[in-house]
């Protein structure tokens, strides 16, 4: 970049001293040539203002991620139980819900019902449904009675 300027400064140098013509000459050729240095300087210092807004914004992207990482990496490490006994409330819809358990093996859906008590709750009736469908291999089930406890 120095060197660039040196050579632009040295064009400057030898056109101001340009072999005896006339001042006017010598100062309109002067003139043309700092405008065009100023113009590629102007060009060059957009270009970089540019470059410097997209590595910003790059930035900022990746600082997002970062974060947005992190936290999953956090809630990671917490153990399954702790993360869902909160009984936060339920943001799938029932039916969504019904079709991931369902895709569940029979391991899994005891543990989601072991850990959300109130999802548990929610699911009861249907858990039975399709577990006593599941067992007798029927898709009616006939009357369920169930005691409570």
């Amino acid at each position: 970049m120095e060197d660039q300027l040196e050579r632009e400064n040295s064009q400057v140098f030898d056109v101001e001293d340009g072999g005896g013509s006339s001042s006017t000459k010598t100062n309109s050729a002067t003139l043309e040539c700092l405008s065009e240095i100023l113009e590629h300087r102007e060009s060059t210092i957009e270009d970089l203002r540019q470059t410097v807004a997209t590595l910003k914004h790059n930035i900022a992207e990746q600082r997002d991620e970062i974060i947005r990482l992190k936290s999953l990496n956090s809630n990671t490490h917490k153990p399954v139980s702790s993360c869902l006994q909160q009984n936060s409330p339920i943001s799938l819809p029932l039916e969504l819900i019904k079709m991931i358990f369902y895709l569940c093996d029979a391991l899994r859906r005891c543990h989601i019902c072991c850990i959300n008590k109130r999802l548990a709750e929610e699911l009861s009736s249907w858990v039975v449904t399709h577990a006593c469908q599941a067992v007798t291999n029927s898709p009616a089930v006939g009357i369920i009675r169930t005691t409570k406890a």
